[in-house]
């Protein structure tokens, strides 16, 4: 996905401004191909963690290792409210950090997103 972002940014208009202007290659690709092509990659990666939360629940399931996804498991089979609404509540609230952190990244990244 990376490499793909940076073959698309080096056709760009303003890398080509750049090389032009005589700046060297490694400016050039640290601040203006490099930049542009972890977009798309940050925006994956903060997608992945939701799929890692019902992995996370599979896996501990299966082996029967104490951890969270073991407990909502054991909160569903044994219709425990309480316990699915907490399990509930810390994925909900580990999705909300990481799509924070996610668009802070961007933030950081693109210079024309504000937060």
């Amino acid at each position: 996905m990376v490499r793909s972002g940076m073959v698309d940014s080096m056709n760009q208009d303003y890398v080509r401004t750049a090389w032009a202007k005589g700046l060297p290659d490694w400016v050039v690709t640290r601040t203006h191909i490099r930049r542009n092509a972890l977009l798309p990659a940050a925006t994956v990666i903060g997608l992945l963690f939701a799929g890692l939360l019902g992995g996370v629940v599979l896996v501990e399931d299966v082996f029967a290792w104490p951890g969270i996804g073991y407990w909502a498991t054991q909160a569903i089979l044994g219709f425990d409210a309480g316990g699915i609404m907490g399990t509930t509540l810390i994925f909900a609230l580990f999705l909300v950090l990481i799509n924070l952190a996610a668009d802070v990244i961007y933030a950081y990244l693109d210079p024309r997103i504000s937060l």
